[in-house]
């Protein structure tokens, strides 16, 4: 694959939409269109355009939170309304690094707004990865942290989070229930963390 052009087509504030001239392993022109927070006037460090293959995902923009209680027994996520899909999804604490701030910091200030709760300890800190390699550049950081306390019901304007501790059991109720939208990646990370036992003994 040979990059040959970028353009973007759309600024917007949060995102951007950008169209990627390829040429193919096949020698034919291909036309990718993607997302990214470059080239918005909400994006860290200022109006970066994303201009050729040197700067696309080349940034961390996010993070995402992988938060348990301080036993280790329970884990945190958000039943949260998005308007992309027009429903509640479950899904882990998530937001944008904002300017300044480092990937902990931003945990921290997610971790707050969207739960009311306040980060006690931060456990590991994954280097960035792709949040959605066929749809956007932009990359996340993975917190795994503790806190403690009830998590309160966040309802403003444009969101309505509501955050729970769930048990491993409750949580394999809630991943099977086909009347129930989680995000993949929440989904993925539940079943790992419900099932992390029963994997480590298969070799007996």
């Amino acid at each position: 694959m040979k990059l040959l052009e970028v353009h973007r087509a759309y600024k917007g504030r949060y995102l951007s939409t950008y169209v990627l001239k390829y040429l193919n392993n096949a020698g034919v022109i291909k036309r990718y269109e993607m997302v990214s927070r470059q080239g918005t006037t909400t994006f860290k460090g200022g109006e970066h355009e994303l201009l050729s293959e040197l700067n696309i995902g080349s940034s961390n923009n996010a993070v995402i939170l992988l938060v348990f209680d301080t036993s280790m027994t329970k884990m945190l996520l958000l039943r949260e309304y998005r308007m992309a899909v027009h429903d509640y999804v479950y899904n882990n604490v998530a937001g944008f690094i904002d300017e300044g701030e480092t990937p902990e910091q931003a945990a921290a200030r997610e971790l707050q707004e969207e739960t009311g709760l306040k980060l006690d300890k931060v456990i590991d800190v994954l280097p960035a990865d792709f949040t959605c390699a066929p749809v956007t550049d932009m990359k996340t950081s993975l917190i795994v942290c503790t806190a403690s306390g009830e998590p309160k019901h966040i309802i403003e304007a444009n969101e309505d989070t509501d955050p729970k501790w769930y048990t491993a059991d409750e949580l394999d109720k809630l991943i099977r229930d086909e009347n129930i939208a989680f995000s993949g990646r929440t989904k993925a990370i539940a079943y790992m963390w419900i099932n992390s036992r029963k994997f480590m003994n298969t070799g007996e």
